[in-house]
């Protein structure tokens, strides 16, 4: 029995051994996939350290004092500073907004009449980015006001900087006595940031997949903010709006007039993306003058050439000085009817996309 319990033993003690071993051996297994796992991990830690980094400055105070005398119209100024680090090589951007909030105030502001009355304009670099934003009213609960959806965008592993210089003006009328030699108290600041990787519009295939959208921080684009490229040259990148922004007869001022109701509407945020531009036009004796205007119409020439012009709502305008009408049976002179104004412009040729394929559902997101 002795002899048979040994024997039982020495088995219990090897088969032991042999469950050592393998835990051992499992163990190592483990040990090796975790450390291959711990590296890896890593490695994407270490790319996700390459995502742009986004600073601005904490809210700036911006107190507005507004004069006596209506006749003084300048308020005050600020300038306000953001920043983009990347740690990587690679092209980032980053959207965010720019407000002007109102500190709680037992006297706030009141709009007192539907004209500008304090509005506050931006300026990065000498360059308009929006100008004359009327300041929502404090007393009906509208605690901040939009003055901008901007962005700025880093290629390659530096620090790229954005300096603001904010303005205040006061705007007299009639009616605003109990608003004069008031304070109102209120800052600058940023939110609603949105950063990713970026390219260049330019750089894309454009043929039928032409869709950009403009300013918009939905996840999916809505028709009022969905453009067309018509071509990408050296002036810019030429782009029409899909749908129509009004009606208009022909005059001489048709350019300045669509130019001013377009940037002081719904195309007030995008001011500092659209470049000036010189819009070729006939005067009566066929003879080609200049107009200078940051919003033109279709040409003559795009009607001819560009098939997607046939789905816009007819008749609308086409660029000319006598009024030319794109119809549904073709081009035809009338200076007296109206048409739909499509708006025309050129986004600057560095504009930035950071989503999309330019297809109708899935447009470049245009920075």
């Amino acid at each position: 029995m002795k002899k048979k319990y040994s024997v039982i033993k020495k088995k219990n003690a090897l088969t032991l051994i042999i469950v050592i071993i393998i835990g051992i051996f499992l163990a190592l297994i483990s040990l090796d996939y975790a450390i291959n796992k711990h590296f890896e991990q890593s490695g994407k830690s270490e790319n996700a350290g390459s995502r742009p980094s986004f600073y601005a400055d904490e809210k700036n105070q911006m107190d507005l004092t507004l004069p006596s005398d209506s006749a003084d119209t300048s308020l005050n100024s600020l300038t306000y500073k953001v920043s983009l680090q990347n740690k990587m090589e690679g092209f980032s951007v980053c959207k965010y907004n720019l407000y002007y909030y109102w500190d709680e105030d037992q006297d706030g502001y009141y709009h007192i009449s539907n004209n500008d009355e304090i509005t506050l304009t931006g300026i990065i670099d000498g360059k308009t980015i929006f100008e004359n934003i009327q300041l929502n009213d404090y007393n009906l609960d509208d605690n901040k006001t939009l003055l901008s959806s901007y962005y700025i965008a880093n290629d390659g592993a530096t620090i790229a900087n954005q300096t603001w210089n904010i303005m205040a003006s006061f705007h007299p009328a009639q009616n605003q006595d109990n608003i004069l030699n008031k304070t109102y108290f209120g800052k600058i600041g940023v939110d609603d940031v949105v950063c990713s990787d970026a390219r260049y519009l330019k750089d894309e295939v454009i043929s039928n997949n032409n869709y950009i959208c403009l300013n918009s921080t939905d996840e999916y684009c809505t028709s009022d903010k969905l453009y067309q490229i018509i071509s990408i040259t050296d002036e810019g990148i030429k782009i029409v709006k899909t749908s129509s922004s009004g009606v208009a007869s022909w005059s001489d001022d048709l350019l300045s007039r669509i130019s001013d109701s377009f940037l002081r509407g719904e195309g007030k945020y995008l001011k500092g993306m659209i470049e000036d531009f010189e819009w070729s036009l006939s005067d009566e004796g066929d003879n080609m003058v200049q107009v200078n205007s940051k919003i033109g119409l279709l040409s003559e020439e795009e009607y001819n050439n560009l098939a997607f012009l046939d789905n816009y709502e007819k008749p609308y305008l086409v660029l000319s000085h006598s009024g030319i009408l794109a119809t549904e049976n073709g081009l035809e002179k009338n200076n007296t009817d109206v048409g739909y104004v499509y708006p025309v412009f050129y986004l600057n040729k560095d504009a930035i996309v950071s989503k999309g394929d330019g297809s109708e559902g899935n447009p470049y997101f245009v920075n």
